[in-house]
C-alpha cells in the first residue's frame, strides 16, 4: 500500500515538474516572440547599413580595399577602415551610429551592428525586376504613379511619355477592384501636357487604381503591354507610421546625401516607389548630384519597368562617378548602361558598356564579377 502511495506521489510530482517547465518553456517563447515583435528603444527601423566619411572598403569576395569619400552602403561581410587621422561613422541598420577613429579594420559584427536586413533594390537579385521590351514612341506609356503604393491623402504627380506624333491627351484614373465594375474617378480631357497634380481627388485606401492615357494618334497607355501599372493607397494609421519614421530618419546626424538615399531605401521598402524617386529627383535639385544619387533613381525606374527613363541617370551617374574616381560606381553604372542597351536591342552598344564596366570590376579585384560579364558578352555575341 506504501509502495502503491509512494509510486503515486512521485508521478504526480513528475507531472507537476513537467507542467512547470513546458510552461516555463512557453512563457519564455511567449516572452522571446514579444520581444522580437518590439520596435527597437533607438528607432524601430530595418535600414540598410551605411558609412560616411573618408575610408578604405573591401567589399566581400574582393582581393583589395577601395578609397571612398562620402557615403556608401555596407554588407555583412565587408570590412572598413578609416583613413589614418579621419573618422567615420557606421549608422547601423537600426540607425544607431558607430564612430570609428583607430586605423584598423572593422565589420558589422565587430561593431556589434544587428543583422544587416535585405535590401530593398539588389542589381543581380529577385527585387529588380527586367523591365519590359521596347514599345512604341507613339505610346503615352505611364510612369508615374506605377507600380507603387502612395501615402494616404498624398496628392500624386500623374506623368506619361510623350508620345511621338500626339498633340493632346485624354486622362482618366480608373477604379479596378476585382470584381467590382471598374468607375471613372478622375479625367481631363483634350490635356496638352504630360504631366499634371490632379485637383480634388479622393482616393480610399487598399483600393486598385489605374491611370490611363489615351493620345489623339489613337494610341492608349496600355499599347505597352505591361500588366502591372496600377497602384494603391496605404491606409491612415499606417501613413502616420511612416511619416514618424521620416521623423525619426530626419534626427539621424547623416549628410543630406545618406539622407535622401536612406529615405528612398525605406519608402522601397514599403512600396513607395513613387515618394522614393520623387525623394532623390529632389535631392538632385538640391544640388546633391552624386553618382550613387542618379544610379539608384536608374535602379527604381528599372525596378518598374522603365528602362528608358533609368538610362539618363545611369549616364550621369557613370559622369559623376568618372569625375570624383568613384570606382564601384563606375562599374555598376557601366553595367547596367550595358543592360538598358541590351534591352533595346542595341548588342553592340550594350557590349561595349558591359567591357567597360568588366574592366572596372577587374580593377576593384571582383574577378568572380569578371567572369559573370564575359558569360553575358558571350551571349550577346552568338
Amino acid at each position: 500500500m506504501r509502495r502503491r502511495l509512494w509510486s503515486v506521489l512521485v508521478l504526480a510530482l513528475l507531472i507537476i515538474t513537467a507542467d512547470f517547465w513546458v510552461g516555463s518553456s512557453r512563457r519564455a517563447a511567449q516572452i522571446s516572440a514579444l520581444a522580437q515583435s518590439q520596435p527597437s528603444a533607438t528607432l524601430g527601423l530595418s535600414l540598410r547599413p551605411r558609412a560616411e566619411g573618408e575610408f578604405y572598403l573591401q567589399r566581400e569576395g574582393r582581393s583589395g580595399a577601395t578609397l571612398f569619400r562620402g557615403t556608401a552602403r555596407i554588407s555583412p561581410g565587408d570590412l572598413i577602415k578609416p583613413v589614418p587621422g579621419r573618422r567615420v561613422t557606421v549608422f547601423c541598420s537600426d540607425g544607431t551610429p558607430r564612430i570609428l577613429h583607430e586605423d584598423i579594420q572593422h565589420s558589422l559584427s565587430s561593431l556589434g551592428c544587428p543583422t544587416n536586413p535585405q535590401p530593398s533594390l539588389e542589381r543581380n537579385g529577385s527585387r529588380i525586376r527586367p523591365p519590359r521590351n521596347p514599345v512604341d514612341p507613339q505610346v503615352p506609356y505611364i510612369i508615374s504613379p506605377r507600380a507603387t503604393t502612395l501615402l494616404f491623402g498624398s496628392k500624386p504627380t500623374l506623368r506619361w511619355h510623350q508620345a511621338r506624333g500626339a498633340n493632346s491627351y485624354e486622362v482618366r484614373i480608373i477604379r479596378v477592384d476585382e470584381g467590382q465594375e471598374e468607375e471613372v474617378v478622375w479625367e481631363r480631357k483634350r490635356f496638352k501636357e504630360t504631366t499634371v497634380v490632379p485637383d480634388n481627388l479622393s482616393l480610399q485606401p487598399g483600393v486598385t487604381y489605374l491611370l490611363t492615357v489615351k493620345a489623339d494618334n489613337d494610341k492608349f497607355s496600355y499599347d505597352e503591354g505591361a500588366g502591372d501599372t496600377g497602384f494603391k493607397v496605404i491606409s491612415e494609421p499606417e501613413t502616420q507610421r511612416i511619416r514618424m519614421a521620416k521623423q525619426q530618419l530626419d534626427s539621424l546626424e547623416m549628410s543630406d546625401e545618406a539622407k535622401a538615399l536612406v529615405l528612398a531605401e525605406f519608402y522601397a521598402d514599403q512600396g513607395l516607389i513613387f515618394d522614393a524617386i520623387q525623394t532623390l529627383e529632389d535631392a538632385i535639385t538640391k544640388r546633391n548630384q552624386t553618382a550613387i544619387i542618379y544610379r539608384t533613381v536608374g535602379d527604381l525606374y528599372y525596378s518598374i519597368g522603365l528602362g528608358s527613363e533609368a538610362k539618363p541617370y545611369y549616364c550621369e551617374a557613370v559622369k559623376q562617378a568618372e569625375d570624383s574616381g568613384n570606382v564601384e560606381e563606375q562599374a555598376l553604372a557601366l553595367e547596367q548602361m550595358g543592360e538598358v542597351y541590351a534591352l533595346l536591342g542595341q548588342k553592340d552598344e550594350a557590349i561595349y558598356w558591359l567591357r567597360q564596366a568588366s574592366t572596372k570590376y577587374e580593377l576593384l579585384g571582383d574577378l568572380l564579377h569578371v567572369q559573370k560579364l564575359a558569360e553575358r558578352i558571350e551571349g550577346l555575341s552568338l
